[in-house]
């Protein structure tokens, strides 16, 4: 008898850190991402097409465009609000129209 005991504890302390995992890998899936925010990823779209439309002279010998996308990789790497203020940043490489 003592040895079932056992076994059914052993069994039941295991169904509970499977339940435990599977709660935490729900809540870690489900969990809103930065992306989510429709701000951010209104710069952040506004900024790709920056990039994609830059300006023609070149800024101290360096490319624009390249400029532009490795700027846009560091903002990616900027926690919160400063990624959206460092989005709308990148606008200015935009090429403006010629009337």
């Amino acid at each position: 008898m003592n040895g079932s005991r056992g076994s059914s504890a052993a069994t039941a302390i295991i169904l509970v850190l499977v339940l435990i995992i599977l709660v935490v890998l729900f809540v870690y899936l489900t969990a809103p991402t930065e992306y989510d925010d429709p701000k951010l990823r209104a710069a952040r779209a506004k900024a790709v097409d920056a990039c994609e439309t830059p300006i023609k002279y070149q800024i101290g010998g360096i490319d624009p465009k390249l400029a532009c996308q490795a700027s846009l990789a560091i903002c990616d790497k900027m926690p919160g609000l400063d990624k959206v203020e460092c989005y709308v940043g990148l606008e200015g490489f935009r090429a403006q129209p010629t009337e």
